[in-house]
């Protein structure tokens, strides 16, 4: 089974599907480069040396890539709290339409589709609501100023039950669903 590790914006990617670079790259909008490994031994492996893990870090890694369950994953080498590495279960990022940019898992997806922006965001309640607008020049400008941080607050304020930046977008036919 062939493995592929994929690196963009600040995070590492591993993947047991595997994918040619250029996919890699029309999917992750900060795409920087993507290893492939024939097998979990290599992995491992490199991961060890690379990044001077332990037996115990390395084993957080292995439990992820033995599941017949998990497609893909997070690897987060910097950590939380006391913890060095981090994983996090993602769905498979390939079957997406557009190109990612940002996202937390099953919250919000900021893409991007040819010059659009989008931002789509889990609301919750009985019905399951979710939104999706497209951004406002304006708020491409702010996110190309600011990053990350200011798609969260976006995400966070398109989430509002009555949410003004929704009820803009609505106003201004950027509506998605």
């Amino acid at each position: 089974m062939e493995i592929d590790i994929v690196y963009f914006n600040e995070e590492m990617l591993i993947s047991k599907i595997t994918a040619d670079w250029k996919i890699w790259q029309n999917k992750l909008f900060y795409y920087k480069s993507s290893l492939t490994f024939g097998n979990i031994i290599e992995i491992l492996d490199y991961i060890k040396v690379r990044y001077k893990l332990t037996e115990i870090e390395l084993e957080k890694i292995n439990i992820l890539l033995i599941d017949p369950n998990t497609e893909m994953f997070l690897v987060d080498l910097v950590g939380k709290e006391s913890e060095i590495v981090e994983v996090k279960k993602i769905s498979n990022i390939l079957k997406e339409k557009n190109e990612l940019i940002f996202w937390e898992e099953w919250n919000w997806t900021f893409s991007k589709l040819n010059n659009d922006y989008f931002l789509w965001t889990y609301v919750g309640g009985i019905a399951d609501i979710c939104r999706e607008i497209k951004l406002s020049d304006s708020q491409i400008k702010k996110f190309i100023e600011n990053g990350k941080d200011f798609v969260k607050k976006l995400a966070n304020q398109l989430a509002e039950f009555n949410s003004e930046k929704y009820n803009e977008a609505i106003n201004e036919n950027r509506k998605i669903l």
